[in-house]
């Protein structure tokens, strides 16, 4: 009598395999979209992504709201740039970015549109001769590194801008002058109307990227 033979059954144990793989694969798309809510949020910007920005300037900037559509538009409200003394350096009530992200991600820095409502610039200088635009100065300036043999490299390539139109509305310069006395010069400049630029030449930025 020939020995029976059992086999497991395959398509069962299949199935079950495909539906912990269908769950695996539905709970990434759900974190990767939680994740992409957060990144793109008001409360990721105020909290991560604008602290390091001011650290980086050695000021603090804070905005009211911000609206976020990373491959296209940014949108600040409330925008506030505070160095040095009780008032702050830059003032906004909403500046607009637009921008196509895939453009630069291909070395294309293609800005469609810049504009600013209601900006307001304070320079502020003491009578020791510091002011409130010192701090963010001194963050541009390089820091010393270890001497190291130089290496002949090729010069970078300043970076390039294509900025198609930038506008100004009800912008507000103040010049504030601080004397040992307790007196004060105030220079001020006013521009109510809309100020438009467009331009489709380039914008050569000397600054060398690193």
């Amino acid at each position: 009598m020939a020995d029976a033979t059992f086999t497991p059954p395959a398509p069962r144990r299949r199935r079950r395999w495909l539906r912990v793989l269908g769950w695996a694969l539905g709970v990434f798309l759900v974190l990767i979209l939680a994740l992409y809510f957060v990144v793109t949020s008001a409360g990721f910007l105020k909290r991560v992504v604008l602290p390091r920005v001011g650290k980086a300037l050695n000021a603090s900037i804070t905005v009211s709201d911000a609206s976020i559509s990373p491959f296209s538009r940014v949108v600040l409200k409330g925008l506030k740039v505070q160095t040095s003394g009780a008032e702050p350096l830059v003032e906004c009530d909403e500046v607009r970015l637009r921008y196509s992200l895939t453009d630069i991600l291909r070395g294309n820095m293609d800005v469609d549109e810049v504009a600013m409502v209601s900006p307001k610039v304070v320079l502020l200088e003491n009578p020791d001769g510091t002011s409130n635009l010192d701090p963010i100065l001194k963050s541009q300036q390089p820091k010393p590194k270890e001497q190291k043999p130089a290496v002949p490299s090729q010069p970078a390539k300043p970076l390039r801008i294509d900025l198609k139109q930038l506008s100004i509305t009800g912008a507000i310069l103040r010049q504030v002058k601080l004397y040992p006395s307790g007196t004060r010069d105030v220079n001020e400049w006013r521009r109510n109307q809309m100020l438009q630029v467009r331009q489709s030449d380039r914008i050569a930025v000397q600054d060398k990227l690193v």
